[in-house]
């Protein structure tokens, strides 16, 4: 018996002996091993680290002039980690009764990262500050906004900034900033976008103490951010002022300045006064809008018949053409009797370009405007482009079940039927056969693009095309003669005009007596001046009637005044952006600009 209770008391004592032994074995793990791995989290449980947010580079023009700045304002922040209803006590006495949304408390309450009241009140943020905010878990943040100097048109070019989406986050770059900032705001289109990543700077950090229960003791460590790079576009905010001022005389107008040799954006407007003065992103359709080109196609026409040996082509006009059982009608109802190609040109003569597109054929045409590359995008550092609308190279084959009829290919040698282009796509077209290379279009002044393909067209076709262009409108008889008669301004421009039809006009009711959504675009692309081009330049005026009128005058306009500002040198000429300027608010160029105005 006393053996048993031996044996038993000996089986117990392993048992507790083996026990104890694991004991020690993990607590010198725990208290040697993960010392440091265990100091670092009980570290971390009273130290709060909090983002700064980085100064976002500003954007300016050509010579310095800023066009989008940061706006400095102040928010309420609930820091993660504090008690929340001592923080929603102090929102609560400091802020109106409405702040709190029930979303909001949801974060709230689940200890998330929450912007509480943006622009708050010097009165707010006196309160907030009186309750020890810092203690309760309420942040006072420096807010950074973008603010425009020189208007909300251009913000359709340069872009806006929001909060990211989504989809936004799959971006590697943009979860990163967003992981440091969940508030980070984020370019959402144009330049903003594009150069999110050079504009945008990086996170710093402020570290502080806080108690078990969360409340602040004292800031232990703070890093600074890195600040965002500044952007020097190629716009010349003068000749974009102007250029917005005309276009403002009516509804809707669009227009692209090009400097023809390296293909920068000297002025770039789209203006819709249904959505100008909205807060939402609206297009900038220079890129991202199509238009029937109209008459202006009739340069690629007129091109692709020098290419294929059909320069003396000749027609006798009389005012309509039968084909088949259709009628094709010219605009000109008595006819431009015998006409050959740069006639045709200057008077517009539909007829010629009927028979003209037949004689070639829509696969030559086509292969003329794929050479140009006007079959798809112009690759600008912009978003949002689109390719526009051309037949494919073989036209035969275009819409299954939609085949391509001999009227398809005579309306397409005067730009109508299923071809519509970008406005930014025709103006590079006239520069790139004007200059005798392709290269693409670009916004950012210190990245110029590295490829430029050569034209399959010779040089005596463009200087032949270029002095058609001239006649358009400088003869007497020419569809745009009638902007320089008007303006009393001289000829110093080439170009085309265009009435780009959107419905089928009637003998019923006059063209100028449609509603104003189904008029013709009045259309203009031109290049200035007449010998050595400087400039390219497009204006669409949407439902504006004739090309010869609204388009062309304002053509002209421009490019009298972009001719003056370069013979002034303030059209090409650039200054380098002082990198110090990322502390200068909105607030506070407005009153540098009012002092400079008010000094002698």
């Amino acid at each position: 018996m006393n053996l048993q209770n031996r044996k038993k008391t000996l089986r117990i004592f392993k048992i507790f002996s083996a026990f104890f032994i694991a004991l020690l074995v993990n607590l010198y793990h725990t208290q040697i091993n993960k010392n440091k791995d265990l100091a670092s989290l009980a570290q971390r449980n009273f130290a709060r680290q909090t983002p700064i947010q980085p100064l976002r580079g500003c954007i300016f023009d050509r010579v310095g002039v800023p066009l989008t700045l940061n706006r400095f304002t102040f928010r309420a922040v609930y820091m993660p980690g504090a008690s929340h209803t001592t923080a929603l006590s102090v929102v609560r006495e400091c802020l109106p009764s409405d702040t709190i949304t029930p979303k909001m408390l949801r974060k709230i309450q689940k200890k998330k990262f929450v912007a509480i009241k943006n622009f708050l009140s010097t009165e707010e943020i006196a309160c907030i500050k009186k309750l020890d905010h810092e203690r309760c878990g309420i942040s006072i943040e420096r807010n950074i906004i973008r603010h425009h100097p020189q208007g909300n048109i251009i913000t359709r070019v340069l872009g806006q900034t929001g909060c990211p989406s989504v989809e936004d986050l799959v971006d590697s770059a943009i979860m990163e900033r967003y992981l440091q900032h969940p508030l980070t705001l984020i370019g959402q289109s144009g330049c903003e976008r594009i150069y999110d990543n050079l504009l945008a700077g990086k996170c710093g950090e402020r570290t502080i103490k806080i108690d078990a229960i969360g409340n602040f003791i004292e800031e232990v460590a703070i890093t600074q951010p890195l600040n965002g790079t500044h952007l020097r576009t190629t716009i010349n905010a003068v000749l974009q002022s102007y250029v917005e001022e005309l276009l403002r005389t009516v509804k809707a107008a669009h227009a692209v300045v090009l400097h023809i040799q390296t293909g920068q954006i000297l002025a770039m407007v789209s203006h819709d006064n249904r959505t100008d003065d909205l807060e939402t992103v609206a297009s900038n359709k220079t890129i991202s809008g199509t238009f029937p080109p109209g008459s202006i196609f009739k340069i690629i026409t007129a091109l692709s018949a020098l290419q294929n040996n059909l320069g003396g082509f000749i027609v006798n006009c009389d005012g309509s053409f039968k084909l088949g059982r259709h009628t094709l009608h010219c605009w000109q109802k008595a006819g431009h009797g015998h006409t050959n190609l740069s006639q045709a040109l200057y008077k517009s003569c539909n007829t010629f370009f009927y028979k003209l597109a037949l004689q070639l054929g829509a696969q030559k045409i086509i292969k003329t405007a794929h050479d140009l590359g006007l079959t798809g995008k112009t690759h600008v550092d912009l978003t949002a482009e689109v390719s526009g609308i051309m037949p494919p190279h073989n036209a035969q084959t275009l819409i299954p079940r939609q085949p391509w009829y001999p009227a398809d290919t005579a309306i397409l040698g005067i730009g109508q039927g299923r071809i519509a282009l970008t406005p930014l796509q025709i103006v590079h077209t006239l520069a790139s056969i004007l200059r005798g290379y392709i290269t693409p279009p670009y916004i950012n002044y210190d990245k110029p693009p590295s490829r430029a393909t050569p034209l399959k067209v010779t040089l005596a076709q463009r200087k032949l095309l270029q002095s058609m262009l001239f006649e358009c409108m400088s003869n007497p008889q020419s569809t745009g003669y009638v902007a320089s008669k008007n303006l009393k301004l001289p000829a110093i421009m080439g170009g085309k005009t265009s009435t780009a039809q959107v419905s089928k006009i009637t003998k019923v009711i006059a063209h100028k007596d449609l509603p104003w959504e189904l008029r013709s675009h009045s259309v203009f692309v031109g290049f200035a001046p007449q010998t050595q081009p400087l400039i390219a330049i497009i204006v669409i005026g949407e439902h504006e009637l004739w090309g010869s009128g609204f388009a062309a005058h304002t053509a002209l306009k421009v490019c009298h005044y972009a001719l003056k500002l370069h013979n002034q040198k303030k059209l090409l000429h650039t200054h380098p952006i002082p990198q110090n300027l990322h502390g200068l608010s909105s607030v506070e160029y407005e009153r540098k600009t009012e002092k400079e105005k008010a000094a002698p």
